[in-house]
């Protein structure tokens, strides 16, 4: 056998650290003035303090830092627009005439944004007072996503994103490890996990709805401070993007990392890791075929909004070297991966170089990049 049975999703009984920063508060945007009027009183009702943004780009800014957010139906249109990657804990208000329906037309363009559900003022103000309070009382800022991809196969793309993710854990508390490429052979395997006991993606492929942070965190096997979401040995299942947004809404709300590794083939759940994503990290050999595959990949994963960083792997045979990759590719080099044979012994060996070695200097760079463009936004 593998690994042991599965452990049941249940009522756990560790604690998620909350983010007790009184500077996170919950996000208005509109701009209408009886609108905001509204918000602000209810807000009061439910004590939770709030930031206006009064335009689109103003939101942006505030988007993924807010523990939640209502956007009036006046600027939803320029948030899809603008906007910012898609999140937990966003809900659209609009002012209309009591016992009147909401036009499918408001339904169709608050699910582009991403949002829980649709209130009507003043009808909804005793549900929009405690859904607001329910929201604010124990909510954390949403933990980044780091979504890594090779840029050609074999890159290697997964031993660097299990190595950040294991530096991550030990360096910056519990981090998830969410393995979305069926056909990798396993990252529970990569990390020696593969016999632990705790859920894989079959037993999560059918939820739906909302999934508690501290369930995720007891029912999958970790490493450490690692939680990892993998495949079995199995025949492989499809992955609705309904349960890859659900367990990435558990997982952003109950660790300080999350990384997904992500298959190079075009498919739904990797569409809804790359619309969540904080940054792609595309991980290039350092050879003209690699270079010409990742601009084919990026061409067609134009869509996204997520910033797009490059790790090089070298040497190669074609003589690049790491700063004729990224202008080949126009993108910003963050790490080069020098050769090293100890890295191939150990992943044989589950055993990941993240102490020390080229590894470590690449899971670094990542995690700092990704510090450094947290502060900034």
């Amino acid at each position: 056998m593998w690994r042991s049975r599965p452990a049941p999703l249940n009522t756990p009984t560790r604690t998620t650290r909350y983010d007790a920063t009184p500077a996170a508060r919950t996000l208005v945007v509109t701009a209408n003035a009886t609108l905001l009027d509204d918000l602000l009183r209810l807000a009061a009702a439910a004590s939770v303090e709030v930031e206006v943004a009064a335009h689109a780009q103003a939101a942006a800014r505030s988007w993924q830092r807010a523990p939640q957010g209502v956007v009036g139906a006046d600027l939803l249109d320029a948030v899809i627009t603008t906007a910012p990657r898609r999140r937990s804990g966003v809900l659209v208000a609009h002012s209309t005439t009591p016992g009147a329906d909401v036009e499918p037309s408001l339904w169709r363009r608050a699910v582009e944004v991403g949002a829980e559900h649709v209130v009507s003022l003043p009808q909804g103000e005793t549900w929009l007072v405690a859904r607001l309070a329910e929201g604010a009382s124990g909510a954390r800022t949403l933990a980044p996503l780091l979504v890594f991809m090779g840029g050609r196969g074999g890159a290697g793309t997964s031993t660097v994103a299990a190595s950040v993710a294991l530096r991550a854990a030990r360096s910056m508390g519990p981090a998830a490890l969410i393995d979305l490429d069926p056909w990798g052979g396993g990252l529970d395997l990569m990390l020696g996990i593969e016999e632990s006991n705790g859920l894989r993606w079959p037993e999560l492929s059918q939820t739906v709805g909302r999934v508690a942070p501290e369930a995720l965190i007891e029912a999958l096997p970790r490493v450490e401070q690692l939680s990892v979401l993998s495949w079995d040995r199995g025949a492989v299942v499809d992955l609705p993007p309904t349960a890859v947004s659900s367990v990435l809404d558990g997982a952003l709300r109950g660790f300080e990392l999350v990384v997904a590794d992500l298959a190079r083939t075009p498919c739904d759940a990797g569409a809804e890791a790359l619309r969540r994503a904080s940054a792609l990290v595309v991980v290039v050999p350092r050879e003209i075929r690699a270079v010409a595959a990742t601009q084919r990949l990026l061409r067609a994963m134009s869509g996204h909004s997520a910033p797009v960083w490059l790790v090089t792997r070298g040497p190669g045979h074609s003589g690049l070297d790491a700063i004729e990759v990224a202008s080949a590719l126009e993108l910003e080099l963050i790490a080069d991966l020098r050769h090293d044979p100890r890295i191939a012994a150990a992943v044989e060996r589950a055993e990941p170089l993240v102490d020390r070695g080229p590894l470590a200097h690449v899971a670094d760079a990542v995690l700092a990049m990704l510090q450094a463009s947290e502060r900034a936004a």
